[in-house]
């Protein structure tokens, strides 16, 4: 039996600056979002992986991202204790939980 093949559908670096690393990727109802070693916080289209709206410094030192179950938004942490529910919508934090 021979190995499947596949084929690649699209690439993107997603504006990334060089030497920069995604730590996470999540998928909401309408848009993919990646968090990476710039501390930013990235939107693309899934369809074809264009960048559509950059947080930079969503936090400092970003370590998490899970999208909300309805879909609708994203949650974040960072070694900065804060804990951020984004807002695809408004590409912003909505709500902010730190100590």
């Amino acid at each position: 039996m021979s190995p499947a093949t596949t084929k690649q559908l699209a690439t993107s670096g997603l504006s990334l600056p060089s030497d920069t690393y995604i730590y996470s990727l999540a998928r909401t109802a309408t848009l993919c979002a990646a968090i990476s070693s710039d501390d930013s916080l990235r939107y693309f289209d899934p369809t074809n992986l264009s960048l559509v709206h950059t947080v930079s410094k969503a936090h400092e030192g970003i370590t998490c991202l899970k999208a909300t179950s309805d879909g609708k938004g994203l949650v974040t942490a960072g070694r900065d204790g804060v804990v951020r529910c984004w807002d695809e919508r408004a590409k912003s934090a909505g709500v902010k939980m730190a100590d």
